[in-house]
């Protein structure tokens, strides 16, 4: 059986925005780089709700 492409990491929100929000991985480049993700993501992810 094949190893999974997907890992589990910890991400650091940077910066939280209405649409985009900045994640850094510091698993990745030692968190030098930072990854837009569509912000609904991120609270569906964690359990927050809109406002």
């Amino acid at each position: 059986m094949s190893e999974s492409p997907h890992r589990t990491t910890r991400a650091t929100v940077v910066r939280a925005g209405r649409r985009t929000t900045l994640v850094a991985l510091p698993a990745w480049c030692n968190g030098q780089i930072l990854i837009p993700v569509e912000t609904w993501i991120i609270m569906m992810a964690t359990g927050e709700t809109l406002v």
